[in-house]
């Protein structure tokens, strides 16, 4: 069984983050947005309080 842990989202994760981003966007149902930000562009748009991932053996769960 994977440890799986709840960590606050840093800048070190948005890599990984932004491919599970842009699989939705692939949806076209995810977002009204076309392409993937980038960090700081995600960063200041974005509220700080519940940003979290959860990662299994340090791997964002998508």
């Amino acid at each position: 069984m994977k440890k799986r842990t709840v960590l606050p989202l840093k800048e070190l994760h948005w890599p990984q983050v932004v491919r599970i981003y842009q699989a939705g966007l692939d949806t076209d149902m995810a977002s009204f947005e076309t392409q993937t930000p980038s960090w700081n562009q995600w960063h200041v748009s974005h509220h700080i309080f519940a940003r979290l991932v959860c990662t299994a053996h340090e791997v964002i769960m998508d």
